[in-house]
């Protein structure tokens, strides 16, 4: 019964709207922040915080900064980036999931990563319910934005735009808006 007391306070804390904390006293919201982060809650706290150390400069600690990009699965990242750098992963993984592994998106995008079941099994063999599992997730979501990297010629900005919009439609704009300005 412990084991899901996180999962119950993620519950409870969520209820609360992001625009509420936001207006109290900084203090609480870095508080607030702290509990998400403990529930491992993401979006919800990377808002509030990012809120809190835009409008309060003084509240950049190096503990606030912890709650920001935390190290949860970074083994795995490390583990499995073998030519771009384990902190774009970090990046990526916060932009896309909120290091959240139980994360699915409206079209089906899966765990960490946000990996298309297609795309999973494409490049692993990985199933559905693989994808929620964070050491999977991030070997293949690496393996596949390494492939992305080595299809646009090392060109870092247009694998990333893939790796979320699809290389078809990346190719598309190249074609449609070409330029030499990155």
């Amino acid at each position: 019964m412990a084991n899901h007391e996180p999962q119950k306070a993620r519950i409870i804390l969520e209820k609360i709207r992001v625009e509420r904390v936001q207006e109290v006293e900084p203090e609480f919201q870095v508080y607030w922040g702290f509990l998400l982060h403990q529930a491992q809650s993401g979006i919800r706290k990377f808002q509030i915080m990012a809120s809190v150390v835009n409008t309060y400069p003084q509240f950049r600690s190096r503990t606030v900064k912890s709650m920001l990009f935390p190290t949860w699965y970074f083994e795995h990242v490390e583990a499995n980036t073998k030519t771009l750098d384990p902190w774009l992963i970090q990046a990526l993984i916060r932009q896309e999931s909120a290091f959240d592994p139980q994360a699915r998106s409206r079209v089906g995008a899966t765990g960490l990563m946000q990996l298309m079941p297609s795309t999973a099994r494409r490049i692993a063999r990985l199933n559905k319910s693989q994808l929620k599992d964070p050491a999977s997730n991030v070997q293949v979501g690496i393996k596949f934005l390494e492939k992305l990297v080595e299809k646009f010629d090392g060109q870092v900005h247009l694998a990333l735009a893939a790796y979320n919009a699809g290389p078809q439609r990346v190719e598309q704009w190249i074609k449609r808006y070409p330029t030499s300005d990155q």
